[in-house]
C-alpha cells in the first residue's frame, strides 16, 4: 500500500498525470490516509483538487457532476478563511460560484450571486485586481438574467457591476474582458428603462461600438465573440432612436449579416436562429422606414425560422416568427394587397 507521501508526490510531481478519475481516487487514497482533524490545509487542497476533477468542463458536467464538486469546495471552505488562507479562499469561492452558474434553478443562480458577491466585498491588496473584475462581470450577467427580485432593480445592480468591472479590466493588457464586460453594460442599458429612454439606448449603443473597437485590435479575436458583439449591435441599431432611420437600419442589417456568417444552423443553431430573427425584423423595419426591397428576403428568412423552430418543437419562438412572417405579408407590394392581408391575418 503507498504512503501518503507516496500518493502527495505523484499528485504534485506531474499535475497532468492520469486522467481526472485517476486523480480524484488518489485524492480520496490521500484523505482517507489523513485524520480528519489533523494537516487540515492539506486536507483543503486535496478536496479543491477532488473538485477539478469530478468536473474538469463545468459545461460538459452532469448535474450529479456539479454537486459532488460544490460538497469538495464546501469542506475546504470549512479551512480557507478570508482572514487567514484569502487567495485559497477567493479562488475556491469563485470556482463554486461558476459552478452554481451551471446549474439552471432560480436558487442555484442566488448562490451564485452570493458567491461572487462576497468576493468584491473581500478586496484586498493580496488579490490581483482581475479577481474581483471577473465577479463583477460575472454579477452583471447574472443580475442580467435574474429571475428573482424586482426586473428594474436587478438591471441597475447589474450596471453598478459593469461599470466597476471596466474600472478593473485594462482594455490593452485585457482587451477581450474588457470588451466582453462593454458589450454586457450595452445589453443592461437597453433594459434599463430609466426616465431617460432615449439616452439609455444611446449608452447601450456607444457601448457595443466600444467593444466592437477593442475586438478589432486583437489580432486572433475569438469568432464568437465577435458574432456577439455584431449581433448585439446590430439590435442597438434597430433601437437606436437618433439618425436617419433608414441609415440606422441598413447599420443593423450589415452588422446581423456579418454576424450570420460566424452564427450557423450547423455549428450554433440557436444562435443562428436568434440572429436571423434579429434580420427579419431589421428588413420588415426597412421596409417600413424606406422600401419594400428588403420584403421578399424577410419572408424567405421568416419561412427558414419557421421551419427549423418546428423541428425543435419551441412554440413561441415558432410564434413569434409567425408574426414575422405576417409582418413581412403586411408589408409586400408583391401580389394582390387582399391575398397579402389574408396571409398576414393567417400566421
Amino acid at each position: 500500500m503507498e504512503t501518503l507521501e507516496q500518493i502527495l508526490s505523484r499528485l504534485k510531481a506531474q499535475p497532468s498525470m492520469g486522467s481526472p478519475q485517476e486523480r480524484l481516487a488518489w485524492c480520496d487514497q490521500a484523505l482517507n490516509l489523513i485524520p480528519s482533524e489533523e494537516r487540515l490545509e492539506l486536507r483543503a487542497r486535496l478536496h479543491v483538487e477532488a473538485a477539478l476533477c469530478l468536473v474538469p468542463r463545468a459545461s460538459l458536467a452532469s448535474v450529479g457532476q456539479i454537486r459532488k464538486a460544490l460538497d469538495r469546495y464546501e469542506r475546504a471552505l470549512q479551512v480557507y478563511r478570508p482572514e487567514t488562507s484569502l487567495k485559497q479562499w477567493a479562488q475556491a469561492r469563485f470556482n463554486m460560484a461558476r459552478l452554481y452558474e451551471h446549474l439552471s434553478d432560480p436558487e442555484a443562480q442566488e448562490q451564485a450571486i452570493h458567491g461572487h458577491t462576497e468576493i468584491v466585498r473581500a478586496q484586498s491588496r493580496a488579490l490581483p485586481a482581475s479577481v474581483w473584475a471577473r465577479s463583477h462581470t460575472t454579477l452583471a450577467r447574472l443580475y442580467f438574467y435574474r429571475a428573482e427580485g424586482d426586473r428594474r432593480e436587478n438591471i441597475e445592480q447589474g450596471i453598478t457591476h459593469a461599470e466597476r468591472a471596466l474600472g478593473l479590466w485594462d482594455s490593452q493588457t485585457q482587451p477581450l474582458e474588457w470588451a466582453e464586460t462593454q458589450d454586457l453594460l450595452g445589453l443592461l442599458f437597453r433594459e434599463r428603462g430609466s426616465e431617460n429612454p432615449i439616452q439609455d439606448l444611446e449608452d447601450s449603443l456607444a457601448c457595443h461600438q466600444a467593444a466592437l473597437s477593442a475586438l478589432r485590435a486583437i489580432k486572433q479575436c475569438p469568432p464568437t465573440h465577435w458574432a456577439r458583439v455584431k449581433h448585439n449591435l446590430g439590435t442597438a441599431w434597430i433601437d437606436q432612436p437618433r439618425g436617419r432611420r433608414a441609415e440606422n437600419l441598413s447599420n443593423a442589417v450589415a452588422c446581423l449579416e456579418t454576424a450570420l456568417k460566424i452564427r450557423t444552423p450547423e455549428q450554433v443553431p440557436q444562435d443562428w436562429a436568434d440572429t436571423q430573427y434579429m434580420l427579419v425584423v431589421a428588413l420588415n423595419a426597412q421596409a417600413g422606414a424606406d422600401t419594400v426591397a428588403s420584403v421578399p428576403r424577410a419572408r424567405c428568412l421568416a419561412q427558414e425560422l419557421i421551419a427549423f423552430y418546428n423541428s425543435q418543437a419551441s412554440p413561441d419562438d415558432w410564434a413569434r416568427c409567425q408574426r414575422a412572417l405576417g409582418d413581412a405579408y403586411m408589408r409586400s407590394m408583391e401580389g394582390e394587397r387582399g391575398e397579402n392581408v389574408e396571409r398576414a391575418i393567417e400566421r
